[in-house]
């Protein structure tokens, strides 16, 4: 698939994805919560879809290819595992992937995809937690061959996304960005 009409797809996902603003008076109006393990969790994924968006738009496209051995992901292969993932993942929550899920390691490759890939798996992670109600988060799911509760699997998304965070910044030194955040700033 060509780069522009990669990202096109995945920024369509991504909107298909985003929840819509119901009506006051419409009962299937979902809220953000405000408070309590979901409010937490929201918070911590938005500021992990700051950093990881940020630093793979401060990673110039031509390094999206470098990895530090042959053996292990490129830059941007680790970004679309990072998106696929969190997509895998909502799947034990009862949220389907966007079509082409199981192929993006290999279909994109882009920056531009890249990044449409990671502002739509983060999007659709956010709308499947706003859906979910706090006694949600208690009932057990199948994953990996074993059960877990559905906050145990949104521990588990965070704590994946923070793993490889912290990889993309060590790959992103290696080709000479500081990320965003750790840039001086002007006085």
């Amino acid at each position: 698939m060509k780069p522009i009409a990669t990202a096109a797809v995945v920024l369509m996902t991504a909107l298909t994805l985003t929840p819509t603003v119901a009506s006051a008076d419409s009962p299937e109006e979902t809220k953000a919560p405000t408070s309590g393990f979901r409010a937490e969790f929201l918070m911590d994924m938005a500021s992990l879809e700051k950093k990881v968006v940020g630093l793979a738009d401060a990673v110039p496209a031509d390094k999206y290819s470098w990895a530090p051995t042959p053996e292990v992901r490129d830059v941007a292969a680790v970004y679309i595992h990072l998106a696929q993932s969190n997509h895998q993942l909502l799947q034990t929550l009862g949220v389907e992937p966007p079509a082409g899920t199981a192929d993006m390691e290999t279909a994109i490759t882009d920056k531009d995809g890249v990044i449409a890939a990671l502002g739509a798996s983060f999007a659709a992670v956010k709308h499947a937690v706003e859906g979910l109600s706090d006694d949600d988060l208690d009932t057990m799911v199948t994953l990996f061959g074993r059960e877990w509760s559905k906050r145990q699997v949104l521990m588990l998304i965070a704590g994946h996304c923070h793993e490889h965070l912290g990889q993309s910044i060590a790959y992103a030194r290696s080709v000479g960005v500081v990320p965003p955040w750790s840039r001086p700033r002007a006085d």
